[in-house]
């Protein structure tokens, strides 16, 4: 999907703000205009959490019901997708995939490797993981059918991103000084339409288990978002390091960790 015919192509949904900020940072603005080179790491990286997620819908009671959704790795920006994955802008079609993002018409993942690339130049695999797991996240609404306002299945599915990376992180190299770069990266790209950044951070980190206040469920996500969560470490992602910058030691599988479906809630 692109803003209009002809223009650069922009990263779908909540991504959009945070490429463009990481790649003036990085100067990797370029990234944003065309596709990176993509790189063996990287493509190692995705593939390998690809078939994790799979794994996990396999083993995980409530999900291995529905069909896994199927993922697609590095396809274009510019890939046209003609059909039920469409965007209708200002009542133009847009057929182009524009970013990494979950179509639920067809049940499918579309990973663009060049529009990741910033977030994994900054924060490694544990970022990439993240990303993909959000849009698992949304694959996991759309089969429970699960509906609610946008902010709060935003929130929601960052708190799945989390319930997800916790299960059996060491699989796919997930460290504990890694859970920090996932709330970091979690915190980037906070927008009033998805939540803050501190929210946004809180979400992942509650799916992780690490909360005993929250669950994955919308009614806790609306305690989250409107700022209703009494753990002092909401607040600020600062308070997630410690003083010196370093990640603060909380293990990726925290001590209420739950089951993918299970994090929903009774």
């Amino acid at each position: 999907m692109i803003d209009g015919y002809g223009e650069t192509p922009r990263v779908h949904g909540e991504w959009l703000g945070f490429f463009a900020r990481v790649a003036v940072l990085a100067g990797l603005l370029p990234l944003l205009s065309g596709e990176a080179k993509v790189e063996e790491p990287i493509d190692q990286d995705i593939d390998r959490f690809a078939s994790h997620l799979l794994l996990l819908w396999r083993k995980d009671p409530e999900l291995s019901k529905v069909a896994p959704p199927q993922i697609i790795a590095n396809v274009s920006a510019h890939t046209k997708v003609y059909g039920v994955c469409i965007d209708i802008i200002a009542n133009q079609v847009r057929f182009e995939v524009g970013g990494t993002s979950y179509c639920p018409g067809t049940n499918t993942i579309f990973v663009v490797v060049g529009q990741l690339r910033p977030l994994y130049d900054l924060f490694g695999a544990a970022a990439i993981g993240y990303a993909l797991a959000h849009e698992y996240g949304h694959y996991i609404q759309a089969k429970l059918q699960i509906k609610g306002d946008t902010k709060l299945l935003e929130l929601q599915a960052d708190c799945l991103a989390g319930a997800i990376l916790g299960q059996n992180s060491a699989a796919v190299g997930i460290r504990q000084a890694d859970v920090a770069a996932i709330a970091q990266s979690a915190y980037a790209v906070g927008d009033p339409t998805h939540g803050t950044g501190d929210q946004r951070s809180f979400a992942v980190y509650s799916g992780l288990g690490q909360s005993s206040e929250l669950t994955c469920s919308l009614t806790d996500m609306a305690k989250l978002a409107n700022n209703q969560v009494r753990d002092p470490r909401f607040g600020s992602l600062s308070s997630l390091r410690t003083a010196g910058g370093t990640p603060a030691p909380y293990a990726p599988r925290g001590p209420h960790l739950r089951s993918i479906s299970g994090s929903l809630g009774p």
